[in-house]
């Protein structure tokens, strides 16, 4: 009878040992999984920062090569309205010399072609 008791109580200690095994691997399993969650949470946080990082600084160099087109534009203007102011100070001076020597008007014509 004492062995069958002896072997009651192994039997017993035994299960409960594997029980608590049992339940230190689920709660390990539980952890672990946990820590994934947590882990993946963060990687997808990051990845939403490097996303939105990078359509910032891709939005930036497009309003930069905005910039760059326009002040292309205003030089180009800049140098037309130079021409332009040249043009028009030497068609200026012409028709002030011919109407000076009392020209006739065909080279004042001329002059006015030259300034279109």
């Amino acid at each position: 009878m004492s062995e069958l008791v002896a072997a009651t109580l192994q039997s017993n200690t035994e299960e409960k040992s594997f029980k608590r095994l049992e339940k230190k691997t689920i709660v390990k399993t539980c952890f672990l999984g946990f820590r994934i969650d947590i882990r993946r949470q963060n990687l997808e946080s990051e990845q939403k920062h490097a996303l939105s990082a990078l359509n910032s600084f891709q939005k930036t160099r497009e309003e930069t090569d905005q910039i760059n087109k326009f002040n292309d534009s205003i030089e180009i203007l800049r140098e037309l309205k130079e021409d332009f102011t040249e043009k028009f100070r030497e068609v200026s001076e012409n028709l002030e010399s011919i109407i000076e020597d009392d020209k006739d008007v065909t080279q004042a014509k001329v002059g006015v072609e030259y300034l279109n």
